[in-house]
């Protein structure tokens, strides 16, 4: 079994992304499953600490509409894994001012850390 993951920014060169990548890390490093993770990036799998990209992207830029319009559909990807009984991880930007996602988001999803302004 598999963990499923939202994942807003997992590229190397911004804050958000390095986070991202390190909380990953840290389920991976505990639970020695794979982690399919779905991005603005594009598709990619965690495993053995080292994030491989199956379907990547075109460049995809931290814009508002990647920020704060596309983790709906993130939200909608969890949701879909829910039925489906899988485990579930959401990171994304999660500013505290936005109880909209909390409230949208599973229950038993696991949450990443929280960013953005």
């Amino acid at each position: 079994m598999s963990y499923y993951c939202w994942a807003s920014d997992l590229s190397q060169t911004s804050g958000e992304g390095k986070l991202s990548l390190m909380f990953l890390k840290h389920v991976n490093q505990y639970s020695k499953k794979k982690i399919v993770c779905y991005s603005n990036s594009g598709k990619g799998l965690y495993y053995k600490n080292k994030l491989k990209l199956i379907y990547p992207q075109r460049k995809s830029k931290n814009n508002f509409y990647n920020n704060y319009i596309k983790i709906f559909f993130g939200i909608f990807l969890m949701w879909y894994y829910f039925f489906k009984k899988k485990k579930i991880i959401y990171i994304g930007y999660l500013p505290l001012w936005n109880f909209l996602i909390f409230l949208l988001l599973p229950p038993k999803v696991i949450l990443g850390p929280i960013t953005g302004n």
